[in-house]
């Protein structure tokens, strides 16, 4: 009987160290875990706002060369009026004269 007390004693003994131990893991564990689940969403995100970024100085650029195009195009098309402008008047001062 006491070899059976001494038993049950070492199992309870067990038992308290190991559910102490697991709850010291577990203590332990979240810091660590949101740790570095924050590290991982903070790299996450900088790699899309990397890519991100290249994307819209893409866009930018395109729309920069596009804007470019469209204000050369209406620059002829206002130096051609001029020139439409400047025949009209030369004809009229011209019929004027006459």
């Amino acid at each position: 009987m006491g070899n059976e007390l001494a038993l049950d004693v070492n199992v309870i003994c067990l038992l308290i160290l190991s559910l102490f131990f697991v709850s010291l893991v577990t203590a332990l564990a979240g810091p660590v875990v949101a740790g570095v689940s924050c590290v991982g969403l903070w790299l996450y995100g900088l790699r899309k706002g990397r890519a991100g970024m290249r994307r819209a100085q893409a866009e930018a650029l395109e729309a920069e060369a596009v804007a470019e195009a469209e204000a050369a195009a209406a620059e002829a098309v206002i130096a051609e009026a001029e020139a439409v402008i400047a025949a009209a008047r030369s004809r009229l001062l011209g019929r004027a004269g006459s």
